[in-house]
Parts: structure tokens; sequence; C-alpha cells
């Protein structure tokens, strides 16, 4: 059981004293900030309600329980079960809204560009200071695959690409020009917005495609590169 636990990495405050904490970004190293708790009463409600049920499972205290955690599925590839598709839908719909009007220079990249904004849409949230929704967090590894090809190898130029964007966001953000930042956060409102009525592939049809563009992506995974597995596919033969 104790193994499934997860820290979400965000900190603590008292109703007394309460605080916004900075933690590593996981995209590309940078610093993000993040909502209070208690700023979102219904997943801390959610959260504080699973450790309940741990503690009488177990018969113990979780350490640190105060803590938010996450319970972890014991399989590690992402399967439908683990993603909500509206969530994903919302993001697939919201790129093809918003790269068009927030970001059109991105989109003259030939098949990176527009692969790149989806990708935003997938982390935009982390970005900008929503709170962060814990339920699905298996959705984040849609954003840029995983190493260990679980989703789909990392597809490099797009990795790449984002990180130069979010860092171009922050570091104008940091001297007072927000414009960027303010497109990830209506791309993120968009998603928000559309995943209530968006309609789109399953998941395991999205995974295939990702597999599919990967070589031409300089897909990458602790096996090596896609191309040099798949050389067919990279070839387009």
């Amino acid at each position: 059981m104790a193994a499934r636990l997860r820290r979400t990495g965000i900190g603590i405050g008292t109703e007394e004293q309460p605080f916004l904490q900075w933690v590593p970004n996981p995209i590309f190293g940078a610093l993000s900030q993040v909502s209070r708790w208690h700023d979102v009463p219904a997943e801390r409600a959610w959260s504080r309600r699973y450790l309940r049920e741990l503690a009488v499972l177990s018969g113990e205290t979780p350490a640190q329980a105060l803590l938010p955690h996450l319970i972890m599925p014991a399989h590690h590839d992402v399967r439908p079960s683990d993603v909500f598709s509206r969530r994903l839908h919302g993001t697939l719909a919201a790129a093809a809204e918003r790269g068009p009007v927030d970001f059109p220079e991105l989109l003259l990249t030939p098949g990176v560009g527009a692969r790149t904004v989806r990708s935003l849409a997938m982390v935009a949230e982390v970005v900008h200071g929503a709170p962060y929704r814990f339920r699905d967090p298996a959705r984040f590894s849609l954003a840029h695959g995983g190493k260990d090809r679980h989703p789909y190898p990392v597809p490099i130029k797009v990795y790449d690409e984002t990180i130069r964007v979010l860092k171009s966001a922050i570091g104008h953000g940091k001297l007072g020009r927000e414009e960027e930042l303010a497109a990830l956060k209506r791309l993120d409102d968009q998603a928000r917005r559309l995943e209530r009525v968006a309609k789109g592939p399953s998941l395991e049809t999205f995974i295939a495609s990702e597999l599919a563009a990967s070589p031409e992506l300089d897909g990458r995974s602790v096996f090596g590169w896609e191309r040099d597995l798949n050389p067919s596919k990279a070839t387009g033969s």
C-alpha cells in the first residue's frame, strides 16, 4: 500500500498562516507557483477522504498524513481508466481553436508547431497558477510521453519546442510582459470550457497516432531513437 502512495509536491500551511510554495516544474525545471491547497476545498476533501480510508484499512496513519497524496494504480501503462477522456478532448479542441489565434508563429513549423500547441494545452494549468486537478494525473503524460515508451516515446522536437515557449513566457512574465502567459491561460481556460462538450479520439487511438508520428518527431526512449527501432516508419515506406 505504501508503495502506491505519491506525494504531490505541494506544501501545507495552516488556516492561520496559509502560504504559497514554489516547487520544481516537472516540464522544464523552472519554478512555478501553485495555489494553496485550501483554495481548492473540493479536491482537498477528496484527498483527505482517501487518507482516512487508508488509515482504516492499514490500521495506521500514513506519514505526513496532512499532506495531499495520490493513490496510484498498480499498473504502469496508461489505460483509459486512468484518464478522463473529456479532458483529453477539451485540450485537443482548445489547441485547434486557440492555436491560430495565440500561437500563429509556432504553427509555421510544419508538423511540430500544431503538435506543440497540443502539448501546451495539456500542461498549461501547471504554468499560470490554476488549481491542479489530481483525479487523473496520468493525463499529463500525454503531453510528452515517457522515457520508457509509456504512453509513447518522448517526441524530442515537440519537447524542446515546448520548453522554449514556456521559458519565454515565464521569462517575459518576470519582466512584466505577460502576453505569453496570458495566451497559455486562455488556452487552459478554453480547454476547461470545451471539455464539457468536445468530442475526440479514444485514448487508444490517440496513443496509436503518437506512436505512428514518433519517428518524424524524433521520438526517443531508453530503448533508443524510434526511427532506428522502426526504420520503415521513419522513411515513410
